[in-house]
């Protein structure tokens, strides 16, 4: 069971936003060809994606599908996800020793 921490997805925003304010003011005053601001949206973009666990569990499925017809799930040891019990702030998936 993995539960995400109250709060946490406030504290993440908080915290792109002062990396996109630094990444503006430090573009301005270095003027570097890097877009900074660009690179924090997109970073702020795929760690927002990552605080979704029913997205993560979908994943895991399409994952575990994907190595069964590659042959792959002998090998390859897949948690299965517990779709039921499963929420954007919950995952639950099986037992793996």
């Amino acid at each position: 069971v993995k539960i995400q921490r109250p709060g946490i997805r406030a504290q993440i925003c908080t915290d792109l936003f002062l990396l996109r304010v630094m990444a503006m003011a430090g573009q301005q005053v270095l003027q570097l060809d890097t877009d900074w601001v660009a690179l924090v949206d997109e970073y702020g973009s795929r760690l927002v994606d990552e605080l979704d666990f029913s997205l993560e569990a979908r994943t895991a499925q399409e994952f575990a599908e994907n190595a069964a017809q590659l042959g792959l799930d002998a090998s390859c040891t897949t948690v299965q996800p517990i779709m039921q019990l499963t929420t954007s702030r919950v995952l639950v998936t099986s037992w793996v020793d």
